[in-house]
Formats: structure tokens, C-alpha cells, sequence
């Protein structure tokens, strides 16, 4: 018998399986001291992260100004909410709006150690997924003519996408907890089915920092919402309070292999297969790829921005807002 977090050949911990148990239990039992083992380490974690963020609100961290307003996208916990669609959408967005955004992406999974590395400069695309990893170049084919920058630092390639390649308002993929930028709006996704995950901080739990963290948000999206009602948690609700809060729905549009092959859904349910978060069906020529979701319309990240009431989109009067803000 296969227990559930063990192998098919009963050998060996399934370490993905227990994860997804430990995360999914809210309760510290003594019955499952790896529960409490892991709640333990997680102690010293939220300390550290609570301090990070103190000396980061107190100036002792500096953030740095890049010359242009800055819009991240982000989350308050590990996995995903649906942060990259979010972020091609509102550079979408500024697009639309005359303006000249460039996305900046850690570039998680790509080989290159370059401070900077130009994913797309706005006419080509310059360098592939095994290169800058998977989300960046599928953000950079989804958005022709906006640049795509990754690197550890993203005031260095924001200062390197506004110097060189035009760019007059830089939107962060997944840049919450990336602090050491200052930004003029931080958008923060929240899965509607488990906003807070299991209330945990890491390793526990899936929470990078702790609830009171979304104080920092300007505004607040919850996905996944189509088939979940809003969040009931009265402390949640506390700390949202007074800001603009969204409900989207994210709707899986095509599958997209390393090479740039494009999969419609429709043909590919034809192919006998349905989705699932395990297991994203057949992948055409055979290389990994990654299903690829849109916020739904009525998600409006110009909304968003505008109900802050802020000019994040101001150009040289949010410059001179923030300038305002720090002489002050």
C-alpha cells in the first residue's frame, strides 16, 4: 500500500505530496511532530522577515528611486495567483496608454548570472528560456514592442531599461517582497480559495511574510474567484480595509511549449485530454511547456491604479510627487 507521501514504489517520501498536506492542515498536532518540527523553524523565519521589513519602513534599509514610477505586481505567498498574467496585463495597459513600460523578472530558473540580462529590447527577443527562464520570455512574446529585463536586481535593470531602451514606467513581476526598489503601487494577488494558505509562515506554511505585510498594498486583487465566494476571515478583512480590493477570474487560453509553439485549448481538449494542475496534457515537439492564463476583463488594472487615487502613471508628476514626499 502507497501511503500519502510516499512513492508509487512505497520506498521513498513523496517530499511534493507532504508539503501539500502539511500546508493544507491549519492545526499543530503533537501527532505529527514534522507539522511541529517545521512550525518550529518557522518561528525564526517570521522574526527575521517582521525585522527586514521594520528597518525597510524605519529608512535604516534604503529603497532605491530608479527616475521613473515603478508598479509591482506581487503575492503574499509561495506558488501561484496568477502574478505574471497580472503583470502582462497592466503593462498591457500602460501600453495602451501612450506610455513606454518595460517589465523587470528575476528570471527564476534561467542560467544566466548577468546583472542584466535583455530578455526583449521591443523588437526582438533576444534571449530563451533555458537562458532567462520560462516566465519572462513567455511575457516578452505576449507583450511585442514592450522591453523584458531579468535580473537578481531590479533597480539595476530598471535603471539599465530606463537609460537604454526608453522605458518610462517599470512594472515588477513579482515584486512584493522585493523591497530594495522603490515603487509607487504595489498590486497584491490573493488566491480567493485559501487567501492566507494555511495561516502559516515558511516552512509551515506557504506565507512568504506575514498577513499584516498586505499594509503595504495599495490594492489588492483576489483570483480565482469565480467559483469561490469573498473571503469571510474578519482579520483579513481588517487589514484591507480602506483599500481598493478586486475579484478576478484567470481563464486558461493556450499551452506554450519552450520553442515558442502555440496550443489553442479547444485543440487541445480535441486531443482526448482535460486539464489539470498536475498535469498540463500532450505538449507539442515534446518540450516542456506552461499553460498560460488571462485575468478576465472586468479584473481592470486601470482601475486598480486609478482607485488609489495616485498618478502612478503621471510620468513627471509622479516623479515630482515622490521628490515631494522625501524633501518633506
Amino acid at each position: 500500500m502507497t501511503g500519502p507521501c510516499r512513492t508509487a514504489g512505497g520506498s521513498r517520501p513523496d517530499v511534493e505530496a507532504l508539503i501539500r498536506t502539511m500546508w493544507g492542515d491549519p492545526r499543530n498536532e503533537f501527532r505529527r511532530p514534522l507539522h511541529i518540527f517545521f512550525y518550529l523553524l518557522s518561528l525564526p523565519y517570521g522574526a527575521a522577515v517582521r525585522a527586514r521589513n521594520r528597518l525597510f519602513d524605519l529608512g535604516a534599509l534604503p529603497q532605491q528611486d530608479v527616475g521613473c514610477p515603478v508598479v509591482s505586481v506581487g503575492n503574499l505567498s509561495v506558488g501561484g495567483t496568477g502574478k505574471t498574467p497580472m503583470a502582462i496585463r497592466v503593462a498591457g495597459m500602460l501600453a495602451d496608454r501612450g506610455m513606454r513600460p518595460a517589465v523587470l523578472s528575476r528570471g527564476y530558473g534561467g542560467r544566466s548570472a548577468a546583472p542584466v540580462l535583455v530578455v526583449s529590447d521591443g523588437g526582438r527577443i533576444l534571449a530563451g528560456p533555458d537562458e532567462a527562464g520560462d516566465e519572462p520570455v513567455l511575457i516578452a512574446r505576449r507583450l511585442p514592442g514592450v522591453p523584458v529585463l531579468a535580473g537578481a536586481k531590479r533597480a539595476v535593470t530598471g535603471r539599465y531599461a530606463r537609460e537604454n531602451l526608453g522605458a518610462d514606467v517599470l512594472v515588477l513581476d513579482d515584486g512584493f517582497q522585493h523591497r530594495w526598489i522603490r515603487r509607487d503601487l504595489d498590486i497584491v494577488l490573493l488566491d480567493s480559495r485559501a487567501p492566507l494558505g494555511n495561516g502559516f509562515l515558511l516552512p509551515r506554511g506557504p506565507l512568504r511574510e506575514p498577513p499584516e505585510a498586505l499594509g503595504r498594498a495599495g490594492a489588492v486583487v483576489f483570483t480565482r474567484s469565480e467559483d469561490t465566494a469573498p473571503p469571510s476571515d474578519k482579520g483579513l478583512a481588517a487589514i484591507l480595509r480602506g483599500r481598493p480590493v478586486l475579484r478576478t477570474r484567470i481563464r486558461p487560453v493556450k499551452l506554450v511549449a519552450a520553442d515558442g509553439t502555440e496550443m489553442p485549448f479547444p485543440d487541445w481538449r480535441e486531443n482526448g485530454s482535460s486539464p489539470s494542475r498536475e498535469s498540463p496534457g500532450p505538449i507539442p515537439s515534446g518540450k516542456p511547456s506552461k499553460a498560460w492564463g488571462r485575468t478576465s476583463r472586468g479584473s481592470g488594472p486601470c482601475r486598480i491604479i486609478t482607485a488609489t487615487g495616485r498618478r502612478t502613471c503621471g510620468g513627471s508628476s509622479a516623479r515630482s510627487a515622490r521628490r515631494g514626499r522625501r524633501s518633506s
